[in-house]
């Protein structure tokens, strides 16, 4: 059982480790048009303070260029606690953005959300800590089956020798 516990216990870990939202560079409200230098590639746009699940909030981003840049929306169901506030991750740039200077304006209808951007998570990097998940649950499970069927093998061993 104690096998079982720990693959569980590993996976969990290892889950929570690749489910980790990026952390901000800025933040600011709704309604508030932001300009935001990234050092690294992509860009994520996080909801805060304010935001909940069915508040339809709008962003728009434009690279130093002028042109808008396209969002496919986040997960978020996945967050990240920085300075004090959670923050999900709600809109991502769907191709490799480079690192820059980018304006970013959210918009919500009577509502005021705290509003992040960061750089975007490496996508491998989320499919790899999802795989070592997997991977820990099934060993866990694996190693917990076999000391159950040794446990029984023994068992059974031990009755036929009494009688």
């Amino acid at each position: 059982m104690l096998p079982l516990i720990i693959g569980i216990a590993a996976s969990v870990t290892a889950g929570a480790m690749g489910s980790v939202a990026p952390e901000p560079v800025a933040a600011f409200r709704t309604g508030e048009r932001a300009d935001v230098e990234l050092a690294e590639e992509g860009l994520t746009v996080l909801f805060g303070k304010g935001w909940k699940v069915g508040v339809s909030v709008r962003c728009s981003v434009h690279g130093a260029d002028g042109e808008p840049v396209r969002l496919t929306y986040g997960n978020t169901s996945q967050g990240v606690t920085f300075q004090g506030t959670k923050w999900y991750p709600a809109y991502e740039t769907s191709d490799p953005q480079p690192p820059g200077r980018y304006t970013v304006l959210c918009e919500a209808d009577g509502n005021d959300i705290e509003v992040a951007v960061a750089p975007s998570r490496e996508q491998g990097q989320g499919q790899l800590f999802d795989t070592l998940q997997y991977v820990t649950l099934l060993a866990g499970l694996a190693v917990s089956m076999a000391v159950m069927l040794l446990i029984f093998v023994l068992r059974q061993r031990s009755k036929r020798a009494r009688g």
